[in-house]
């Protein structure tokens, strides 16, 4: 796998290359990388004002919520943060 950029309308976004679905739960690889294109697309200038922008952060922190298993939170909640692991 390699992280690579791509340009979209004149905006970079960066996304990882080499990583193939095996198509669990019955969805098709090329179904998989749309989504994360589509992600990955996504910046704030892509929004009127900040009301819309502020939604699609919200709308963000809930996929987050309900693609995320335990140890991700943990990874992203405790890990990520040293000065919580020092004082422990």
């Amino acid at each position: 796998m390699a992280v690579v950029s791509t340009e979209i309308n004149g905006k970079v976004s960066s996304g990882i290359k080499g990583h193939v679905s095996n198509g669990t739960n019955g969805r098709s690889p090329s179904k998989y990388q749309g989504i994360v294109a589509s992600l990955n697309s996504i910046n704030a200038d892509l929004f009127e004002n900040d009301g819309q922008r502020i939604e699609a952060v919200t709308a963000a922190y809930a996929l987050v919520a309900r693609l995320e298993t335990p140890w991700d939170f943990v990874l992203r909640t405790v890990m990520g943060q040293v000065r919580i692991l020092v004082t422990c």
